[in-house]
């Protein structure tokens, strides 16, 4: 019955549906993240804004990584290793000089206070990034369906009959928050089946609604609405300034 009722909607998709029919599944796909790809994202996103601030008080260009300086000298050691050929087995390897740097990174492996301001740093610029965000448009999408069957008995001479239903529908919406305390929010709502099947008999199957919502008394304002952002920016001069301070004093 399950088939029968898929293939009498599938028989009514082409000559109804729009092209757009299918943006609900191109976005539920995009929305789709794996762990990994996250994690990458995430230390993109903390890396970019530390660099872009350290850059903004120190004058710094260095790009601005969470990983310890010891990993990145023990991956020139480990590839300094392979490059070199296969010596005889009397014959001594040959040294390694290492820098100023060099140094200052290998004495680095083993301090706990060097990554721990560092690791300051690189959460005070997600805490930035993450109120930033509460100021970017956001979309939220939910689909749903179902099936329903109903039993009626239409008397001796009919006998019982049984009716299937289904339902499907989706809903978008943007979500956007301004400077002065404002929140827009625009959703559009629509019957998937109603639109595939072409069924026009009593509703076009959209719906779509606006709202603007702007606080009066509490809340209101720029310096209000921005308070937690500007703190998070100062928190991230302040982590910078003292990762600065602990490395020209380690040095």
């Amino acid at each position: 019955m399950m088939y029968a009722l898929i293939s009498s909607y599938m028989s009514h998709i082409r000559p109804y549906v729009p092209a757009w029919a299918a943006l609900p599944l191109l976005l539920v796909l995009a929305g789709c993240m794996t762990p990994e790809r996250a994690m990458r994202e995430t230390e993109s996103i903390g890396s970019r804004l530390a660099t872009d601030y350290r850059r903004q008080v120190t004058g710094n260009t260095n790009t601005f990584s969470i990983a310890r300086p010891s990993d990145r000298l023990r991956v020139r050691l480990q590839l300094a290793r392979e490059n070199t050929e296969t010596p005889a087995p009397d014959a001594l390897p040959v040294p390694l000089v290492l820098t100023l740097d060099d140094a200052l990174a290998a004495g680095a492996r083993n301090s706990n206070e060097y990554q721990e301001s560092k690791e300051a740093v690189f959460s005070a610029a997600l805490d930035l990034q993450l109120q930033q965000h509460a100021f970017e448009t956001t979309f939220e999408g939910v689909l749903g369906g179902g099936l329903a069957r109903a039993e009626s008995s239409g008397g001796e001479e009919s006998g019982d009959t049984t009716s299937d239903k289904a339902t499907g529908g989706g809903k978008s919406t943007l979500t956007r928050k301004f400077a002065n305390g404002a929140t827009l929010t625009a959703s559009l709502g629509l019957d998937v089946v109603r639109l595939l099947t072409g069924d026009r008999s009593t509703t076009l199957g959209l719906l779509g609604d606006a709202t603007i919502k702007m606080p009066l008394l509490r809340g209101s304002g720029r310096l209000i609405a921005m308070e937690a952002l500007t703190q998070a920016e100062r928190n991230l001069i302040y982590a910078i300034y003292g990762f600065e301070s602990f490395r020209q004093n380690y040095a």
